[in-house]
C-alpha cells in the first residue's frame, strides 16, 4: 500500500465542520485537528461544491485554535494544502486532504473586526 502526497501552499476561507481536538504528546508537542468545509464552484455542473479539509495545528497555534475557535466559525486557513491518496486493506482508493495550518485568521460578521491567529 503506497501512499501518494502532493503539496501546494493555500489561502482558504472555510467554516468549522467540527470543534478543534486537541492531543498532547509525551515529548511536549500539542496538535489541533478540526475538520473545515470549503464552498466551490464545479465548471462541470455548474453548482456549488462543498469540500471538506481536515486542518492540523501544532503546538501553540493548536492552543489558540482549540481556544477561539468553534464548530461553525468562518476562519481563513493558511498553510500546506496535502492531497493524499492511498489503497486500503480492501484495495479501495482512498482520498484525503490536509491543511498543515500556518497562520488562522478568526473572521467575524458585523462590526467586528476580523483577528488573526498565529502561534
Amino acid at each position: 500500500m503506497k501512499a501518494t502526497m502532493k503539496k501546494n501552499n493555500v489561502k482558504l476561507v472555510v467554516n468549522l465542520g467540527t470543534n478543534p481536538g486537541l492531543r498532547h504528546f509525551k515529548s511536549g508537542k500539542r496538535m489541533a485537528i478540526f475538520s473545515v468545509a470549503s464552498v466551490e464552484p464545479d465548471p462541470e455542473t455548474k453548482r456549488n461544491e462543498v469540500k471538506w479539509y481536515s486542518v492540523i495545528a501544532w503546538n501553540n497555534l493548536a492552543d489558540v485554535a482549540q481556544k477561539y475557535l468553534t464548530k461553525g466559525k468562518r476562519v481563513m486557513v493558511c498553510g500546506n494544502h496535502i492531497s493524499k491518496e492511498w489503497y486500503d486493506k480492501k484495495g479501495i482508493l482512498r482520498h484525503r486532504e490536509e491543511i498543515l495550518a500556518t497562520d488562522l485568521i478568526l473572521l467575524s460578521t458585523g462590526k467586528v473586526p476580523a483577528v488573526k491567529l498565529a502561534a
